[in-house]
């Protein structure tokens, strides 16, 4: 393991993503953000993991860390989608 090399965790994460094991995957992408809050990678697939694991509060929360941090258009456009997916599912 590579506890301090924040593209490994994610990578891991990701790999455990893949087998649809979010429960596995997020506590990699959360050691990626307490390495760096900022990364852009650990901010969107942690966000990834608890909403599937239907923690959309959470997940809202990271999606807007990573709209804040992020320069990619691109990417603003697809996240702030994915905001308002999750905000539909935070309406009772």
């Amino acid at each position: 393991m590579k506890p301090d090399d924040i593209k490994y965790q994610v990578e891991v994460g990701y790999q455990f993503m893949l087998i649809d094991s979010a429960e596995l995957a997020l506590p990699c992408f959360e050691r990626g953000l307490q390495i760096d809050s900022t990364d852009n990678n650990s901010l969107f697939f942690s966000a990834q993991a608890l909403e599937r694991m239907n923690r959309f509060a959470e997940a809202k929360r990271n999606y807007e860390t990573l709209l804040r941090h992020n320069t990619d258009s691109i990417v603003a456009v697809k996240v702030t989608e994915l905001i308002d997916t999750v905000n539909k599912k935070l309406i009772p």
